[in-house]
């Protein structure tokens, strides 16, 4: 099942990636050639690019959601985590948690935000 999911997930981000470079060839040729459905299709493509974008921005979004809720439980002691007695332990995963997910999540919102400054 994992392999499978693996799969559809480099599918999915080939077919996008073909759907954004598909729509600015599309722009760029309807303006070269004075061609306004190219160019129309050309942008209905790529705002289809950027919902694709905030869909997965909200995705990412309930994973931090996740993520918190399973920070909660490892300070209270519960699940996988109950069996930890260390204090500083515990505080050195929960930092290795906020670090690298936010991290992370932070640097994929940034470069989202700066290729929607680039596009407009």
């Amino acid at each position: 099942m994992k392999k499978l999911k693996s799969i559809f997930e480099i599918v999915t981000i080939v077919l996008v990636s073909c759907l954004f470079l598909f729509g600015i060839l599309l722009i760029v040729e309807g303006t070269e050639k004075n061609i306004s459905l190219s160019r129309e299709v050309g942008i209905a493509l790529l705002s289809l690019f950027s919902s694709i974008l905030m869909v997965n921005f909200y995705l990412l979004k309930a994973e931090i959601k996740k993520l918190r809720e399973k920070i909660e439980d490892f300070s209270k002691g519960k699940g996988f985590f109950k069996n930890i007695k260390t204090p500083f332990f515990k505080h050195q995963i929960h930092l290795f948690y906020l670090v690298f997910f936010y991290g992370k999540f932070e640097i994929k919102w940034n470069f989202i935000l700066t290729k929607s400054k680039n596009i407009l």
